[in-house]
């Protein structure tokens, strides 16, 4: 900044929305908040990737808290991440009872794009009469 010895930095975050980025920072400078259920994934990861103290913990407690079919594929991706029983349980109870709102959810359809073996693992789940073998 002109006359005062300071360099005036940017900080770029191309791969988050603006109301995670506003979520996270709120979360660092311990400003209180309760983000809407819809932004609990990307702020989880967001959380994760920066490496912000007690976010990603914050987020999969309200996921599993609560639950919906928004969600439940997005918050099961992160339960195999994380190796999160519970949360796992959660998501694909909320799936067996909301199947039709799942199925088509946004975060499902990035689930079977982006990690296509938790999309099928999460669908067997949700679906325990069936059974796969492996050809």
């Amino acid at each position: 900044i002109a006359g005062t010895g300071t360099k005036r930095v940017t900080l770029v975050f191309p791969d988050m929305r603006v109301p995670v980025l506003v979520a996270m920072l709120r979360w660092i400078y311990r400003i209180p908040l309760h983000p809407s259920i819809d932004l609990l994934v990307e702020l989880h990861d967001a959380g994760e990737k920066y490496q912000v103290m007690g976010l990603p913990a914050y987020c999969v407690q309200r996921m599993k808290t609560e639950m919906c079919a928004e969600i439940a594929a997005g918050a099961a991706r992160v339960a195999r991440e994380k190796q999160a029983a519970g949360l796992w349980k959660t998501s694909v109870r909320c799936a067996q009872n909301e199947w039709g709102l799942v199925r088509y959810s946004e975060g499902m359809e990035t689930l079977v794009r982006t990690n296509p073996d938790v999309a099928k693992a999460f669908t067997l789940a949700i679906h325990d009469t069936i059974s796969a073998e492996e050809a």
